[in-house]
């Protein structure tokens, strides 16, 4: 995409809060209520041009707006990102405060990435394919909470209006979606292009019907009636959509999923990857190796345990996930359960302080599950919070779904770990209940400082995990391990599509529905968001390993992981240097550090 301008879908499906439920706010700090005074200024400027990001964010006065698309709206874009860049530039100047200069620069880094989006595919001459109904329900699906007020889930019609029918001097959003797609190809008539990638259309084509319905039950849900007329000439236009990319967008689409090298570049950079691609490849073969042979030596440790006739770390797996539970019920509460039992290693280890709030776990329905088919955190918002909160989301088993690779007994724990609590969950949970500045809870937030923490948050309660736990556990570890090689190679052109599905389906046991969503992931779903675990991990293992070498026997994970988890989302680079110089912690006794051993 040329902007990245969406910051994460809040929460779809949660239960009601209560008055009693709602945590009290905390009381900010001079320098913050100035950064959120900035932040507000710059979202709600911006929520002008694309309403949905102000809304997401948490202002409720967007809710009932939506995207109106024409030609010139990356021009308007680039524009509105440059005149404020030089804006926070001028009171960067001005400004004393250490804490409210980070933040300045923070949502500087973030305004000059939106700008080299647009300008590096704009000298790569892209042709963009809109993936219409699917960014249709993402605009939605936030708004239909059950979390959200009656008035944000009824505004979700009055926006859905807007998508439909656009306005006096606008089309319908799927229709401009298509001529945005026809200007741009006369626009470089003659010229080469960067053409849409035809396996990601065909998978559009693929998903769209779904989608329509789902739209459809989103607005179900909205507490209005007003809608079907609209939704009847929705879809009608999803379905002239499709005629659309099968007639204009196939027969131009590329059948190479790499990206140009600048391209690509920035994609990482956009993570928050800042090392080049052969860096990321070296250090991802060498620990990927080194890792695997403890995960053979697990492999027929349980071969032998469980009295399996192959003791290769694939055929133990599928062993281990040979009974999965597939009842929304009893997913339910498999994951429940995998949660209280965190909970319990969690304090009786003194690893991080807990929330006083439970984890909220749902299982999606099926329209969202082919949305997003694996378990994820869906994050409520930051701004105008009325006590909604994180929910871990775990998907549906609708056909087709890699549904086995996760709902297994052994794998809950460990996922929990990852989306729930100690991992994403009590990310989002610190910043509600602590406080922290807008900027730092979104603006700041990129691929390697969220899901770097959720891999260390794995370390820390691994050695408490059962054998079989430990051993999936290791699997997933090699799982996001191999992601930091595989992607950059596929799009460098150095392996062919099928070592992706080998690694995964031979060497780690993953299902087949699984490994071609991983394949999806590097040639269209997400390019360079998956070296981002590992690279992440990496980065926060190092700043413990200096923290505890500093600091002796006066360290401890609470002490450290509470630190880190207040600096909301900063870069991690800005993070590690003021843990040097700011982290101080209480004697404690000797801990065992939960690391996996390389």
């Amino acid at each position: 995409m040329k902007v990245v301008v969406a910051l994460l879908l809040m929460c779809v499906g949660c239960r009601h809060v209560s008055k009693q439920e709602i945590p009290s706010q905390p009381a900010k700090a001079e320098w913050i209520q100035q950064s959120d005074q900035i932040a507000e200024e710059f979202t709600q400027a911006y929520a002008r041009l694309r309403p949905e990001i102000g809304s997401e964010l948490g202002y409720t006065e967007f809710d009932h707006l939506g995207l109106l698309l024409d030609s010139l709206t990356e021009a308007r874009d680039r524009q509105f990102l440059s005149e404020w860049l030089q804006k926070l530039n001028s009171r960067d100047q001005a400004i004393s405060n250490a804490e409210l200069k980070i933040d300045i620069e923070v949502l500087k880094i973030w305004v000059q990435n939106q700008i080299d989006n647009i300008d590096v595919y704009r000298r790569a001459r892209e042709v963009e394919f809109m993936p219409g109904a699917r960014i249709v329900f993402q605009n939605l699906q936030f708004l239909v909470s059950d979390q959200s007020p009656i008035d944000r889930k009824k505004a979700a019609v009055d926006r859905f209006r807007i998508y439909v029918h656009g306005d006096a001097n606008h089309q319908p959003l799927l229709e401009a979606m298509q001529s945005v797609f026809r200007a741009d190809r006369k626009k470089y008539k003659g010229q080469s292009i960067l053409a849409p990638y035809k396996g990601e259309i065909e998978q559009y084509l693929k998903d769209a019907p779904s989608i329509v319905t789902g739209i459809q039950d989103l607005l179900r849900k909205s507490g209005r009636s007003d809608w079907e007329a609209d939704f009847e000439t929705f879809a009608k236009q999803a379905k002239d959509y499709d005629d659309f990319a099968k007639s204009l967008v196939l027969p131009i689409s590329r059948t190479d999923s790499r990206l140009p090298k600048a391209v690509y570049a920035q994609a990482l950079k956009r993570r928050g990857i800042d090392v080049d691609p052969s860096t990321l490849i070296e250090r991802g073969l060498a620990d990927y190796k080194t890792i695997y042979q403890i995960f053979e030596g697990q492999a027929k440790q349980l071969a032998a345990r469980h009295g399996l006739p192959k003791s290769d770390p694939a055929s133990v797996i599928r062993f281990l996930k040979s009974k999965p539970v597939t009842k929304s019920e009893e997913v339910e509460e498999l994951y429940r359960g995998a949660d209280q039992r965190l909970e319990q290693i969690i304090r009786a280890n003194d690893l991080i302080s807990v929330p006083k709030y439970p984890l909220r776990i749902r299982i999606a329905g099926d329209a969202e599950s082919r949305m997003i088919p694996v378990p994820h955190l869906s994050v409520p918002p930051l701004v105008n919070n009325k006590g909604e909160r994180p929910e871990f989301v775990v998907p549906s088993a609708a056909a087709g779904l890699p549904f086995d690779d996760f709902s297994s007994p052994h794998s809950a724990i460990v996922l929990t770990a990852h989306e729930g609590r100690p991992g994403h969950d009590m990310q989002f949970s610190q910043m509600l209940d602590q406080g922290v500045s807008v900027i730092r809870g979104r603006y700041a937030m990129n691929n390697v400082n969220i899901e770097g923490w959720a891999l260390f948050a794995e370390d820390l309660v691994y050695p408490h995990l059962k054998p079989e736990e430990q051993f999936i556990a290791l699997q997933t570890r090699l799982w996001r391990i191999a992601r930091m090689f595989l992607d950059p190679q596929l799009q460098l052109g150095q392996i062919p599509q099928k070592r992706v599905i080998d690694l995964f389906t031979k060497e780690l046991g993953v299902s087949n529905a699984m490994a071609s969503l991983e394949l999806r992931r590097y040639k269209f779903d997400d390019i360079g968001q998956a070296p981002s675990y590992y690279h992440g991990y990496l980065m926060v293992k190092k700043m413990r390993d200096e923290a505890e070498k500093r600091l002796g026997a006066s360290f401890s994970l609470r002490c450290f992981n509470d630190k880190l988890l207040a600096f909301g989302l900063l870069p991690l680079r800005i993070s590690s240097d003021r843990m040097k110089r700011e982290l101080t912690c209480l004697p404690t006794a000797a801990e065992d550090n939960g690391r996996f051993r390389h």
